[in-house]
């Protein structure tokens, strides 16, 4: 058993959690060609920026539509069976889809909804699994340096990949950079033999009893409405990529370029995690909030007024900083306060709504950016970027709240009762 139930005792499988976070790492090159680069091939065949916009945004609703319709079969699997067993699956369903990607390469690409389906298959089988391995391997006391690890691991691949992406594409083919990817699904699914987990013996998967239990738990239901609410945001952010991908395409056209940019930009961003992280502490960071909470706003209304590419280049900068500060800490919490509750048998349940919720946000705001593609009008365009580009200031603002109103509330409960033993003893 990778983790053992007990907030106090808890342990980690240090093999199995190492490989989880090896496979998880490379897993986001995986993502990164799919998302970043797929949506830069389909503007190969767009004829004018808003057929690009269309077919990004029935792309993005393909994948997004999938995956709320599947995750909920593909969680219950992994709560009721092996849950490695489903997330070995998972990297078969890459592998299929990366490998009809090398076969069927540009008609795939044209075939939105197919592409959309698969991908969406594959992300829902991944994260239904991987969403419940991580919170069952690591324990509450270490979750937000494995997360801040998780974090910096990606931007790592932010940095290193899209450029070495980038620069494959232009020199061969997309096809033929995907054989490189597929090779990397495979080392995954190698890996994956020496992750090892066992489900509760009290799991039942009950998105009812689960919502019974939480209401039982005052503290543990108000944070987790909270939790809830607050990704409805979180949600709406991934919008917010496509459309600065977007930008990058139009300004710079180029896959390099786009690569080149992220690269540079993932930089520094690992850099300001690492330093919010060694500096401050949680509930005492509500200035670094309010500065990523200001930045989205100023980006996008600056690259509207002035679109060029320094504005874009700042845009992505200024996005990027914002992001990885609520990506970081949201996973944290979104994680911990289900074990701070007791409530070790329904992880499953909780990371269900988690992605439920997100995905709708995701869906609705990809069914917007459709009718943009269809109105054809570029300041509705500028508008919607500047709305969802919002999302990123709202999420880091309800992580703000979220700190001041359990996490600053606990730290002050606690020195009080440690004050209150030190005036006993004397």
């Amino acid at each position: 058993m990778a983790y053992q139930y007990d907030i106090q005792t808890s342990k980690m499988d240090k093999t199995s959690s190492s490989c989880l976070f090896a496979c998880h790492s490379l897993g986001a090159v995986i993502s990164i060609f799919v998302s970043t680069f797929l949506v830069a091939y389909i503007y190969q065949f767009s004829t004018d920026t808003f057929d690009y916009i269309f077919n990004v945004g029935v792309y993005e609703l393909s994948v997004y539509g999938t995956f709320l319709l599947t995750y909920w079969a593909f969680s219950y699997l992994t709560d009721k069976s092996n849950r490695v067993w489903i997330y070995r699956l998972a990297q078969i369903i890459r592998l299929v889809f990366i490998v009809s990607i090398i076969f069927f390469g540009r008609e795939l690409a044209q075939m939105l909804y197919l592409a959309g389906f698969l991908y969406g298959l594959c992300e829902s089988s991944y994260y239904a699994s991987y969403n419940v391995l991580k919170q069952e391997m690591v324990s509450r006391k270490v979750m937000s340096k494995f997360s801040v690890l998780i974090t910096i691991s990606s931007k790592t691949a932010d940095i290193l990949i899209p450029v070495t992406l980038g620069a494959l594409i232009q020199i061969s083919t997309y096809e033929q950079t995907s054989i490189y990817v597929a090779i990397i699904v495979g080392l995954i699914l190698f890996l994956s033999f020496f992750i090892k987990s066992k489900k509760p013996d009290n799991s039942t998967y009950s998105i009812k009893n689960f919502l019974k239990k939480l209401k039982e738990n005052p503290d543990a239901h108000k944070k987790m409405s909270f939790m809830y609410k607050a990704t409805i945001f979180y949600g709406l952010t991934t919008i917010t990529g496509t459309l600065l991908n977007i930008c990058i395409m139009l300004q710079f056209n180029s896959s390099l370029s786009l690569g080149g940019i992220t690269s540079i930009i993932g930089v520094v961003a690992i850099i300001e995690l690492m330093l919010v992280t060694k500096f401050t502490k949680g509930g005492k960071r509500s200035w670094v909030y309010w500065l990523v909470t200001i930045m989205p706003l100023v980006s996008s209304v600056l690259f509207v007024i002035y679109p060029s590419m320094t504005t874009v280049v700042i845009y992505s900068l200024l996005m990027t900083l914002s992001k990885i500060i609520f990506t970081a800490f949201y996973d944290v919490y979104r994680n911990s306060t289900l074990k701070e509750a007791g409530l070790y048998s329904e992880i499953a349940e909780h990371q269900t709504i988690i992605e439920s919720v997100m995905t709708m946000a995701r869906v609705a705001s990809y069914v917007i950016m459709i009718l943009v593609g269809l109105l054809r009008n570029l300041v509705v365009y500028e508008i919607l970027l500047i709305v969802f580009s919002l999302s990123y200031s709202a999420i880091n603002f309800c992580l703000m709240l979220y700190e001041k109103k359990f996490i600053k509330n606990a730290q002050k409960v606690e020195e009080n009762s440690e004050k209150t033993v030190k005036n006993s003893e004397n």
